[in-house]
């Protein structure tokens, strides 16, 4: 039997990506949207350049958490957590793809 942990990893960060763009369509119109994301993307991606060791994913998290908040997004946790995710798997697959 093959190891289908990363296919399972993959479908969940998939529902969480899709989970947090609902939420943000439910919540917000298209040019908050759109600001949410280009800040999202801009602290993920910083968070990805600071931190380049393994094991680092908490300081990561923190990182971006600590950006949005300061640019004004307040969510509760599980809401962060699912967009966070979203976009690093977004970020990470766009990355293997240009490869």
């Amino acid at each position: 039997m093959e190891n289908l942990t990363p296919l399972i990893d993959a479908i969940i960060k998939a529902i969480a990506v899709l989970v947090g763009l609902f939420f943000s369509a439910l919540f917000y119109n298209s040019e908050k949207r759109s600001t949410i994301i280009y800040w999202l993307e801009v602290a993920v991606s910083a968070a990805e350049e600071k931190f380049k060791e393994t094991g680092q994913g908490a300081l990561k998290y923190k990182f971006v958490k600590d950006f949005l908040k300061k640019k004004g997004f307040t969510w509760d946790e599980e809401e962060t957590s699912m967009l966070i995710k979203g976009m690093v798997w977004q970020i990470i697959n766009a990355w293997k793809q240009e490869e």
